[in-house]
């Protein structure tokens, strides 16, 4: 009994490492999918153990037509990290200006989003939105921390041309995914 199992083994390995191949790509497939996460993901999460990876999935796009009103740019802040809950603290900056809005302290649960609204005011839009100036970036800077790490982040969301125009951008330079060092 034992001899025929294993001539079958011999015989047949080519198709058995075939199907095993199909199997455990067939489980990392779903199981990407209910995580809802890419492979890239999956191996920082790996990297950085439980430490939290942010996404920023959409920047709202307006374009700048009437500075006399209040401009609300709205971001969608997805904790995709299997770490544990965290607080975060953005604020938002415009090229060299100093920091002109702030959110304040929010809690974000694993696997929760949050949207993040920062209003420019009438008094900013009327210095920092003019037509014939070109602002290069607005800098959206995300502080976050759990009862194991301490990090922060930084991430270019969005650009100015000269026109005034507020184009979209899905994050930070590696296609949207920001990751955030641990602090020393």
């Amino acid at each position: 009994m034992l001899i025929d199992i294993v001539n079958f083994l011999n015989h047949n390995s080519g198709v058995i490492q075939a199907i095993t191949t199909i199997v455990l790509t067939t489980i990392t497939f779903f199981y990407m999918l209910y995580t809802k996460r890419t492979v890239k993901e999956l191996a920082l999460q790996r990297e950085y153990g439980i430490l939290p990876i942010l996404i920023i999935e959409d920047v709202d796009v307006k374009k700048i037509k009437n500075l006399k009103k209040t401009i609300i740019i709205p971001i969608k802040i997805n904790n995709v990290g299997n770490g544990p809950a965290f607080q975060v603290d953005a604020h938002l900056s415009v090229s060299e200006q100093p920091t002109i809005n702030s959110f304040k302290q929010s809690f974000i649960g694993k696997g929760e989003v949050k949207y993040i609204n920062f209003v420019f005011k009438k008094e900013h839009t009327k210095d920092i939105f003019k037509p014939t100036r070109e602002i290069k970036l607005i800098n959206v800077s995300i502080d976050f921390h759990s009862a194991y790490h301490k990090c922060h982040g930084t991430i270019q969301s969005f650009h100015l041309s000269k026109e005034g125009d507020l184009h979209k951008l899905t994050g930070g330079e590696d296609g949207g995914i920001n990751l955030f060092h641990k602090e020393e």
